[in-house]
């Protein structure tokens, strides 16, 4: 072999190991790339599965909220009507109170009258036909309540 020959294969032998090194690279450029994309695809899958969790988030909180409006308004409601209720309850209470009171003046009214029948029946000797009346009248207006 020349050495012409021996320079050519060199040649070919480095022109060989430069395109496997070319290929290698391109190979190593490759996978990289899939790698990459392979990564960034996974990431934005990630990413936009968070987002969603967030969005489903907000959404529950905006969701709690305005349940907590509705409850708020409901108790405000309530407690407006039991004002009301209550406000009934006294006064019916204070009209239950003047019924009794004014019972419990007729009692001592017809007591009295009683009282005085008695002793105008020990006196004179006959019944007041006026004191009966008014008796019964007071009896019939308890009655009546």
């Amino acid at each position: 072999m020349t050495k012409d020959q021996e320079e050519k294969e060199l040649e070919i032998m480095k022109l060989r190991i430069d395109q496997q090194y070319q290929e290698k690279v391109e190979g190593f450029r490759k996978e990289t790339q899939l790698k990459y994309e392979r990564e960034k695809r996974l990431f934005e899958d990630e990413k936009q599965k968070r987002l969603y969790e967030i969005q489903d988030s907000i959404d529950d909180l905006k969701l709690a909220s305005s349940d907590k409006q509705k409850m708020k308004n409901e108790i405000e409601d309530l407690i407006m009507e039991q004002n009301k209720l209550q406000s009934k309850i006294d006064q019916l209470k204070g009209d239950q109170d003047e019924e009794q009171a004014k019972n419990r003046q007729l009692e001592r009214e017809i007591n009295e009258l009683n009282i005085q029948l008695r002793s105008n029946k020990l006196t004179s000797g006959y019944g007041g036909a006026i004191e009966d009346q008014r008796v019964q009248e007071l009896r019939d207006d308890i009655a009546k309540k």
